[in-house]
């Protein structure tokens, strides 16, 4: 049970005020995942990938956490907000775990996949789940921006720019080699590359 001896009470209207400055950054984000969904369905454009989902974890969480600090779950006029970002940081959860299987599908092997479904089969249906998946997180972040109008925020028209958005997948890999022997001596990996060179060469 926290302690809330020391605890004071703030006014619902000065915490919108506070609220508004603590989300301005969401809302960015909210304006730049909105728009990016504005394009052609299916399009490369429109489409969400692991960077997006990241970073409306990050910013749904943070927002989260500052509500959960005021104990706003628990006030009437802020639990129906708090919630929804709750929600939506819960669908960018599975979003980003679902776009990281898609992209990871060609190395599981279909040897492994129920019903023998083919890779093409697969990502079809996987895909089908994200875009459930994002369709859901779009139907939250317009509800969230709709309840913020409703409690007297002045929300903020700049987007969130595409630069900003952290780089999930790197573009350096590590040596394939797990297939190789392992090499503890220095003489055995001066024989290996002379003997390549060797072989090379006939």
């Amino acid at each position: 049970m926290p302690d809330t001896r020391l605890e004071t009470l703030v006014e619902e209207r000065q915490f919108a005020g506070l609220l508004q400055t603590h989300s301005e950054v969401f809302f960015r984000l909210a304006n730049a995942l909105l728009s990016k969904d504005s394009g052609r369905p299916g399009s490369a454009s429109d489409r969400w990938t692991k960077k997006h989902y990241f970073q409306l974890i990050s910013e749904a969480d943070a927002l989260e956490s500052f509500l959960d600090d005021y104990g706003a779950r628990y006030n009437r006029t802020y639990a129906h907000f708090t919630e929804m970002v709750a929600s939506l940081r819960w669908f960018a959860y599975a979003g980003y775990s679902v776009s990281h299987l898609l992209g990871r599908l060609p190395s599981y092997g279909e040897e492994m996949w129920e019903g023998g479904l083919s890779r093409e089969e697969a990502e079809a249906d996987i895909s089908e789940g994200l875009g459930f998946l994002r369709a859901s997180a779009l139907r939250l972040i317009e509800a969230i921006r709709q309840e913020a109008g409703e409690l007297g925020l002045e929300l903020t028209p700049e987007a969130f720019p595409e630069s900003n958005f952290v780089p999930i997948t790197s573009k350096q890999r590590l040596p394939r080699n797990v297939d190789e022997a392992e090499l503890l001596e220095e003489e055995q990996r001066v024989a290996e590359v002379a003997t390549k060179f060797l072989q090379a060469a006939e």
